[in-house]
This record gives C-alpha cells, sequence and structure tokens, in this order.
C-alpha cells in the first residue's frame, strides 16, 4: 500500500513537472531565414531548430501570434480553394504524416499548419500555399515535443543585430521575400538604437551593406566601455 502511494505521489509529480516544462515551450518560425526553432523561453534555449518551406508571396504565411489548435496523425488533404477535390493520407498526401493547426482564417475558414511533405526539395524554400513545410522526420519529431495551447510566433525580420564580445555591434541584412519590410538608412539606425540605445553608428558601414544588399554580418558601431 505504502509502495503505491508512493508510485502514485511520484507519477503526480512528474505529470506536474512535464506540464511546467511545457509552458515555457514555444515555437518560432523565422520568415526571412526560413527557420523553425523550438524554444524554453523561461531559459532562453533554443531545443531543437529546422529547416522549413513558407508561402510564396502571393499566399503569404500568416505573420502574428497564435497557439497550436489541433494536432493529427496521418492527414488526409482537402484542397482549402475547391473542398471537393481530397487525397487520401499516405505516400501521395501533400500533408505527409502529421499536421499541427496554428490559425485559422475568420475571413476566409482556411487552416494554416506545419505539416510533413514528401517534396523534400520544396523545404527551406517559399513554396507553399501559406502552411509551413518540414521534412517528414522532422514534423513527426516535433509533433512528439508539443502539445496544444503551445504558442506559436511567426515573425519577419531582415535584420539581426549583435553585440560581440569586444562592443562591436555587428549587423546582418537579409532580403525582403515578401515585400514588407522596405530599409532605410534612418530605420537601421532606428532598430539598432532601440535594442542598444548606447550605440554609437558608423552610418557609412550600414549606406554600404544597404547598397550591396548582402546577409553577411558586418561591423556597423559600437558601445563604448
Amino acid at each position: 500500500m505504502v509502495k503505491k502511494l508512493i508510485l502514485i505521489i511520484v507519477l503526480i509529480f512528474s505529470f506536474h513537472s512535464i506540464v511546467k516544462a511545457n509552458e515555457s515551450v514555444e515555437i518560432q518560425i523565422d520568415v526571412v531565414q526560413r527557420i523553425l526553432s523550438l524554444i524554453d523561453t523561461k531559459k532562453n534555449e533554443i531545443l531543437k531548430q529546422y529547416y522549413v518551406g513558407l508561402g510564396m508571396n502571393s499566399f503569404k504565411t500568416p505573420i502574428g501570434k497564435f497557439l497550436v489548435i489541433e494536432k493529427s496523425k496521418n492527414p488526409g488533404w482537402i484542397n482549402p480553394y475547391n473542398k471537393a477535390e481530397t487525397i487520401k493520407p499516405g505516400e501521395n498526401s501533400p500533408l505527409g504524416t502529421r499536421w499541427i493547426t496554428f490559425h485559422k482564417d475568420s475571413a476566409t475558414n482556411i487552416e494554416f499548419g506545419i505539416h510533413g511533405t514528401y517534396n523534400y526539395p520544396s523545404v527551406g524554400k517559399y513554396s507553399s500555399h501559406g502552411c509551413v513545410r518540414m521534412y517528414i522526420e522532422d514534423i513527426e519529431e516535433l509533433f512528439d515535443l508539443i502539445e496544444i495551447d503551445t504558442p506559436v510566433l511567426v515573425f519577419y525580420e531582415r535584420l539581426k543585430i549583435d553585440l560581440l564580445e569586444d562592443n562591436n555591434i555587428a549587423l546582418a541584412i537579409y532580403k525582403d521575400p515578401y515585400n514588407l519590410e522596405p530599409l532605410t538608412l534612418s530605420k537601421v539606425k532606428e532598430k539598432i538604437l532601440k535594442k542598444y540605445p548606447l550605440a554609437i553608428i558608423n552610418e557609412d558601414a550600414i549606406k554600404v551593406m544597404l547598397s550591396i544588399k548582402t546577409k553577411e554580418y558586418r561591423l556597423v558601431g559600437y558601445i563604448e566601455n
């Protein structure tokens, strides 16, 4: 009897530990870099990262804060623009072996989700009608790591700004696949100063980066000790 009671207590404790761990997990999708990250937000730690395929410019992946609202294994496919067109579960399914819904458009009633694909060359590209495509082995792993109500953050950020150990500020500028974020010198400076208010900025270095549109990190300023 005592052993059973101890076992029950251990199971209850383990269950609450799992729930607590899940509460801090968030899916973050970087549209510009086409990377999905599973983040422990309390520890600010990347748990997993995957390359993904995203919506074409004419079928943009929705940007914003969402929640996982449905999970299903071996899903069939229904054409969202022609409900009469369907494909049964299996190797011909455009959704692969797993489907995770994170947004339902109230105006069109179209669902957006994260799913597998057998079309491996489409991963890492802007290739879908708005959903997030993953390799089969990746979506199956992610599926088991998240729960209903897991937060999903889809963000669009062309600038990557980092402070190096020597207090130099490094900047990378990425392409604008959805034509949503045109950049000027003043906008770049504004974003740098928002992150590092004491930054001393090299405007000429930023002008060069804007003109050649490189995504390589370059030094554009520093913070005095």
